[in-house]
């Protein structure tokens, strides 16, 4: 069988990143371990870190960022991470775990933009599920690259 007939190639296997603080090593999350409430979960609070601005000088607004980013560090190191280290971070150092998990599993870092549902050219009504797929779906928010 050649390579250009496989149409799906699927792995069970969870291959974790490696992140090092202070010498030692956390692993991040796999994307097998997320559901896609999760990745949607994941998705809501990036865009929420994004609309805050991690520039941001607003007392209330960075102590908001601080907690999120937090959350989002629990839910996404797979490896428990002691709340010390996590207190001595900063929020640029909280910003660069969170994207070298997102470049570990494909996730998107672009900004979402709103996606225009197709409509039919005969006038008829589309299915929710005819719409759009649910790949194109997440893709309006953050997904999980194929193959990841």
């Amino acid at each position: 069988m050649d390579n250009q007939d496989i149409l799906l190639d699927l792995s069970t296997e969870r291959t974790r990143k490696v992140i090092k603080i202070d010498g030692k090593q956390y692993e991040l999350a796999a994307p097998q371990d997320f559901q896609i409430q999760e990745y949607l979960w994941l998705s809501k609070k990036g865009e929420k870190i994004a609309e805050l601005g991690p520039e941001s000088h607003d007392a209330a607004k960075l102590t908001e960022l601080t907690k999120l980013l937090d959350e989002l560090i629990r839910k996404i190191v797979y490896t428990r991470m002691p709340r010390r280290v996590l207190r001595e971070l900063d929020n640029g150092q909280k910003i660069a775990i969170v994207n070298a998990f997102t470049r570990a599993v494909g996730i998107k870092e672009a900004t979402p933009r709103p996606r225009a549902r197709p409509t039919p050219q005969d006038g008829t009504n589309l299915s929710p599920a005819s719409s759009a797929s649910m790949v194109d779906q997440l893709e309006a928010g953050s997904k999980p690259a194929s193959g990841s």
